[in-house]
């Protein structure tokens, strides 16, 4: 191995310079402190770009000369659904048709059945807004599930107005630790009432991303 030892106050440094850079900062370094508890890697020119990669030499984590940050391989995605009429009453629950994708960063989303799958174990923040339509005055109450693996929440809503409603909104928002290949589905049940609710197409949208 290759050990760098320097006194408590002085820097241990790895340079990278060139002629045109060939100054005190140089063009890059790697620099260590003991006594500030301090260590960076990174440039020292304006508009220097700092990339780690992994697997075959992909960029993974991507600090440009404005100093902002990307990771074009972290699982991302929104989905809209496709036209679900006249949702069942006093059945199991319906699943959401989400089958239109608006992006999928890591194609992590399975559009014909649904599904999210956990692509590696972290900490994944996932959302559902729905739009529904024509609301009837005369149901018990609806219900969206959003159902991970191992948590699950649900956002109930009763309905008690004197006529039926063209259109309400429902949210729902958890985050949820998920290790790899655990899933994520939403689904739709309405209990009494008649079988006319509707959710139109492109209305609703689940999305997710893995927080870390």
């Amino acid at each position: 191995g290759i050990t760098i030892l320097s006194p408590d106050d002085q820097s241990a440094r790895i340079r990278f310079s060139s002629p045109s850079t060939n100054t005190e900062v140089g063009g890059a370094s790697i620099f260590y402190r003991q006594n500030l508890n301090k260590m960076s890697i990174g440039t020292a020119v304006t508009g220097g770009t700092m990339i780690l990669r992994s697997g075959a030499d992909v960029d993974a984590v991507v600090c440009d000369g404005a100093g902002i940050v990307t990771m074009p391989l972290q699982p991302a995605f929104t989905v809209l659904n496709s036209e679900l009429l006249n949702i069942q009453v006093a059945t199991a629950e319906t699943t959401v048709p989400f089958n239109r994708e608006a992006f999928d960063r890591n194609n992590d989303f399975n559009s014909s059945n649904y599904t999210f799958t956990a692509p590696v174990q972290g900490t994944y923040q996932l959302t559902g807004q729905f739009r529904i339509r024509g609301l009837q005055n005369d149901i018990d109450y609806i219900y969206f599930n959003l159902i991970a693996t191992n948590l699950s929440v649900a956002n109930i809503f009763e309905y008690s107005g004197a006529d039926d409603a063209d259109y309400h909104t429902v949210n729902v928002t958890l985050l949820v630790d998920m290790a790899a290949t655990h899933t994520a589905i939403f689904k739709v049940y309405q209990s009494g009432g008649s079988a006319e609710t509707d959710l139109g197409q492109d209305t609703c949208i689940f999305s997710g991303f893995l927080v870390g």
